[in-house]
This record gives C-alpha cells, sequence and structure tokens, in this order.
C-alpha cells in the first residue's frame, strides 16, 4: 500500500478495502483475507477499492464486491447505483473511478508508494 491523497467528505460514509489488507503467504503465494464467493477461494492479486456512499453498510458491502468482481463488471453494476462513488486502486498507481469519484470526495490524488 501507500498514500493515494486527501479526500474530503461531508454526509458521506467511505470504505476502504485492499485484497491484502491482511494477506498469508501459503505454498509461496500471498493470499488476501478477502474470499471470492463465487469461488470460495482467497483472492490473489493485489487491489484496493475506495468507495463514498451515503451509508457506511453500503460502502462497505461496494468497497469488497469491487475487489472481487471484475473491474468492466463492478463498474457496469456501479452505474446503475446513484450515490456510490468508486476508485480501484492498482499496484501501479490508479485504476478506474465512477465518473463522479473526484467530484464527490474533493479528492486530491498524488500516489506514493
Amino acid at each position: 500500500g501507500g498514500y493515494a491523497g486527501v479526500a474530503s467528505l461531508r454526509d458521506l460514509s467511505l470504505s476502504v478495502s485492499e485484497s491484502f489488507g491482511d494477506s498469508a503467504l501459503v505454498e509461496g503465494r500471498r493470499l488476501g483475507h478477502v474470499i471470492d464467493p463465487r469461488s470460495g477461494r482467497a483472492l490473489d492479486r493485489r487491489t484496493g477499492a475506495v468507495i463514498a456512499a451515503r451509508s457506511g453498510a453500503v460502502a462497505e458491502a461496494w468497497s469488497k464486491a469491487l475487489l472481487v468482481l471484475p473491474p468492466e463488471e463492478a463498474f457496469g453494476l456501479l452505474a446503475d447505483h446513484e450515490g456510490v462513488e468508486a476508485m480501484l486502486l492498482e499496484p501501479d498507481g490508479f485504476g478506474q473511478s465512477t465518473l463522479g469519484f473526484h467530484a464527490t470526495l474533493d479528492f486530491a490524488g498524488d500516489v506514493v508508494d
């Protein structure tokens, strides 16, 4: 992980999840603490998700979903959920974000590893 930036929130909840936030080395492979419910397997790729929503429970659920689902599928689903903004963080910097992410969070990004 590293520093991603500063977000200013007002009347919003924020959830940040990382696939390797708590991980273990198993038979030479790094496995994260998030389990993909479709396969029953721990995630094995490093990624992070930042979600802003009015409800903390909604933000938390989406932060895990964004880690588990392929990005195209996750962002396609997010397009139908007004008031939920997201950013996917990849190891090499930012991945993609919803159209309103930066404006909603007043986000000033500056990735430093």
